[in-house]
């Protein structure tokens, strides 16, 4: 199932899952919590490998989660997936609203600290937002990942969304390329 991921084969990931009772059942085993690699979940390993060369691939990775997810939910399995918080973050950090919002939303996964760091890392405002929305951890660390990018609409969107300044950030605005001075100075 790992090579179906990394190779972004949708169709083999549904024939293994399908035809091959073996494989469907270390899927079922709650979330398939702990049958991978280095106890991780089958949907953490489909989102981690599936490859992220555009639109497309975004849209059969969408379709390949939920087809995992009917894998595993079944009762008497407890979804949410122990590991949803990486995997939202992983969604996040490809910049996918729609794969985020399905996996908090439809499968239950949760939110960590670093949600917010890596939403702000991938610069997209509408993704803070909703993050913030659906009442994400408020973490500071985003200011500096704004900062060093540069992005001052960034910036302004943690500001307006309510997102703390965060501990530390004084010591690390010497090195933050655009706003260094202004978080030396602690101001927004």
């Amino acid at each position: 199932m790992q090579l179906a991921a990394d190779k972004g084969r949708l169709d083999m990931l549904r024939w293994l899952l399908e035809r091959d009772r073996q494989a469907a059942a270390a899927a079922r085993s709650c979330g398939g919590g702990g049958d991978g690699p280095g106890g991780r979940s089958l949907l953490h390993q489909v989102v981690y490998a599936w490859p992220d060369r555009g639109p497309r691939d975004a849209a059969q990775l969408l379709e390949a989660v939920r087809l995992v997810h009917s894998h595993v939910s079944h009762p008497p399995c407890p979804v949410p997936y122990p590991d949803g918080p990486l995997v939202v973050n992983r969604a996040v950090a490809r910049c996918d609203m729609e794969l985020a919002r399905c996996l908090h939303r439809e499968l239950g996964c949760g939110f960590d600290g670093q949600v917010l760091v890596w939403a702000a890392k991938c610069g997209s405002e509408e993704l803070v937002e909703w993050l913030v929305g659906a009442g994400c951890v408020k973490h500071g660390g985003a200011y500096l990942q704004a900062g060093y990018r540069g992005d001052k609409a960034m910036l302004e969107t943690l500001r307006r969304a309510g997102v703390p300044w965060g501990e530390g950030m004084v010591g690390a605005g010497a090195r933050c390329r655009w706003c260094g001075g202004c978080l030396r100075r602690g101001r927004r």
